[in-house]
This record gives C-alpha cells, structure tokens and sequence, in this order.
C-alpha cells in the first residue's frame, strides 16, 4: 500500500510541475509585448534599426524620437510643437 501511495505522490508533483512549467511558459508569451515595448524604449533609433527587439541596449537613452537630447529639451520642443500647431 505504501507503494502505491509514492508512485500516486510522485505522478502528483510531475503533474504539478507540468502544469506550472506550462503557465510560466504561456506567462513568458503573455508578457513578451511588454518586455519588448519596455526594452525599445531605452534604446537609440540606431540601435532600434540595427539589431534585434528583444535584446537589452548596449547603453541607456531617454531620448526616443528627439535622440539622446536631456529631457527638458525633449519638453521644450514638445511644447514649441503644440503651440505652433495650434495657432
């Protein structure tokens, strides 16, 4: 009876494991737009352009599609582009 118990434990955690391999695996493909939406943002257009969506950057911008210009000059030219389209 003993033997039947372990092998019933055993077919249990297998069990376990394969459903939650499956779920991490299906959570990686829910959450993949997300890294790649992330990972793009802290890339140069050079960088964006040149190589692969889901590697990480070989360094760090915040410039998006003005550069790699300081944030307040990212805002200045914002504002000078909302106030020239609305005149």
């Amino acid at each position: 009876m003993s033997i039947e118990a372990g092998s019933v434990r055993r077919s249990h955690r297998l069990g376990r494991a394969l459903i939650y391999g499956s779920l991490a695996a299906l959570a990686a493909f829910y959450l993949m737009p997300l890294w790649v939406m992330i990972v793009t943002s802290l890339k140069s257009l050079d960088e964006i352009y040149s190589g692969s969506f889901i590697g990480l950057p070989s360094h760090l911008t915040r410039g998006g599609r003005h550069g790699t210009r300081p944030v307040s000059a990212q805002l200045a030219a914002g504002y000078a582009h909302i106030s020239s389209t609305h005149c």
